[in-house]
Order: structure tokens, then C-alpha cells, then sequence
């Protein structure tokens, strides 16, 4: 447990560095953002959007600590120059596999980094993936298409009021 009003930022950047350093290691890299691009768009990238559903419910009043739970949310994007739906969807789940979801279920409770140990995170674990498709965009103009996996990772701490 630890004496922290809420793990969030601290969560939310340590799931940023593992989806980096897990983009990073492939070739070639899959870049990850922690903020919308407005243009210029890789053809495939991560991007973690934010955090949502965040609530706390206490576990002991004496100490005022709590239960924190909240999701971790972002996506996954893969643009191809093609008509086929078949190969969109396996290069967006592709891309979500090999950047967030391999690298989090490797990085869940256990093993997870020492920092959100000793924050008070007990689990993450992922929550849901939804995937759209949509024509893609190249130069201003339409071609090919675009897949993109969105997703929620839930993450449960103990903490305290100081």
C-alpha cells in the first residue's frame, strides 16, 4: 500500500515505456504516442489516449485507505494500401498484439515493474479490444484501408490518504 492519493499518472507512464520499449524492438518500429497525431500518420502506430471509469472505494476507515480501480485506454492503428479487409484486420491486431498486448500480459502482476509494486498496483490486466475499420488516407485523398483496435487495460491498487 502506499501513501498516495492515486497511482494513475504513475501507471499510465509506465504502461507508456513498455509500449514504447516493446514498438521500438520491432522491425520496423512501431512508433507509440501518448497524444493524438492531427496529421502525417505512420502507417501503423499506438497511441494511449488516456484513463477512464476511474473510482475508489474504501477498504479501511480507520487509515482512510482505499481500493482504486481505473482503465488505461488507447489504440492500435494499421493503414494499408489494400482492399482486403482480411489483411487490415490481421495488420491492426498484429500491431495491438506485438505492441501492447504480449508486452502487458508479460508485465502483468506478476511480473510488474517494482515501482507500481511498491506504489500499491496489485494487478493489470487487459479489459476489452474493439476493432473498426475505415478508408484510408493517403496524401489527402482517400486510398486503401485502415484498421484500428481500441483498448482498455484495468488497473486495481491499494492506497492511502497521508
Amino acid at each position: 500500500m502506499s501513501d498516495l492519493l492515486t497511482t494513475a499518472p504513475l501507471a499510465f507512464e509506465t504502461f507508456y515505456g513498455i509500449l514504447q520499449a516493446a514498438g521500438a524492438a520491432l522491425s520496423p518500429a512501431i512508433p507509440v504516442m501518448d497524444q493524438e497525431l492531427t496529421q502525417y500518420e505512420p502507417g501503423s502506430y499506438v497511441c494511449l489516449t488516456g484513463l477512464e471509469n476511474h473510482r475508489w472505494e474504501w477498504s479501511s476507515l480507520g487509515t482512510f485507505a482505499f481500493e482504486e480501480d481505473y482503465d488505461i485506454v488507447g489504440y492500435a492503428t494499421f493503414l494499408l494500401g489494400s482492399v482486403s479487409q482480411s489483411s487490415v484486420i490481421n495488420g491492426a491486431f498484429a500491431c495491438f498484439q506485438s505492441v501492447v498486448q504480449i508486452p502487458m500480459v508479460n508485465h502483468r502482476i506478476p511480473p510488474i515493474s517494482a515501482a507500481l509494486q511498491s506504489a500499491g498496483v496489485t494487478h493489470i490486466i487487459p479489459r476489452f479490444a474493439r476493432y473498426t475499420s475505415s478508408p484510408g488516407s493517403f496524401g489527402g485523398g482517400q486510398g486503401g484501408f485502415q484498421g484500428t483496435v481500441e483498448f482498455a487495460y484495468s488497473v486495481h491498487a491499494r492506497v492511502t490518504v497521508p
